[in-house]
């Protein structure tokens, strides 16, 4: 979505973990969670939060064009979940409840 430059995003997995040692040689936990869940999973979340009037609100301008780039957005996951999971600090990846969420 044109957030950062390819070279910001590179820079970002190049120092996370860097960061991340710091933060927990500092004497901090830190968990990491990625929730797994599928484009279909997340379409019905989408659909909710537009019928819903009380949850309208919440969507960002974003959103809606969004659905257009998962895999993009899965490409970039995994991209971030390799470079940022390390045994000081790993990733604990959940599936959604959804059957189709695989990676």
């Amino acid at each position: 979505m044109n957030n950062c430059s390819a070279k910001q995003h590179s820079t970002f997995l190049e120092l996370c973990p860097k960061v991340k040692n710091y933060i927990i040689g500092a004497g901090i936990i830190l968990i990491k969670i990625w929730i797994e869940s599928s484009d279909k999973e997340q379409g019905r979340y989408f659909e909710a939060r537009i019928a819903n009037p009380l949850h309208q609100r919440q969507l960002s301008p974003m959103d809606l064009p969004s659905p257009t780039k998962w895999f993009e957005y899965l490409r970039a996951g995994d991209m971030m979940l390799a470079a940022a999971d390390t045994k000081q600090c790993p990733w604990y990846i959940l599936p959604s409840d959804d059957k189709n969420a695989k990676r």
